[in-house]
């Protein structure tokens, strides 16, 4: 989903909830469907880094000047409504498969869950560095 869409929907959700809102990201776990939404399943880490940044900012900054590999420019860009009394929803960011997304969590302060059953001795010594 576009960030720019995803930043206004649950900036609303958060006003009708009265707050009471968390967002759970993942990419999915089948790669068939990729081709489905025009993406290509080799950009999946990337485009979701990239994506989470400009969600991340479109949140935190009135005027978002935005370039990235994966959608459009933009320019003085404000999405609305506004996060409620300031404060972007909680997000969690899930993965079975990348460490590169548990890093992301760590980096923005945000929650992290996965299915350890495909994670090895590697994934966890990378995420205790972190």
């Amino acid at each position: 989903m576009d960030p720019v869409r995803l930043a206004e929907d649950y900036a609303y959700l958060q006003h009708l909830a009265d707050g009471r809102v968390d967002l759970t990201m993942g990419r999915g776990n089948t790669g068939p469907v990729d081709p489905w939404f025009g993406r290509d399943i080799r950009q999946g880490i990337p485009l979701a880094l990239e994506h989470y940044r400009l969600l991340h900012q479109l949140w935190r900054e009135e005027n978002v000047d935005w370039s990235g590999r994966f959608r459009a420019p933009l320019h003085k860009f404000t999405s609305t409504p506004r996060p409620l009394d300031g404060v972007a929803p909680f997000v969690w960011h899930g993965s079975i498969r990348s460490v590169d997304i548990a890093e992301q969590a760590a980096y923005y302060g945000d929650g992290f869950f996965h299915n350890n059953i495909f994670w090895n001795k590697e994934h966890v010594i990378r995420m205790v560095e972190i």
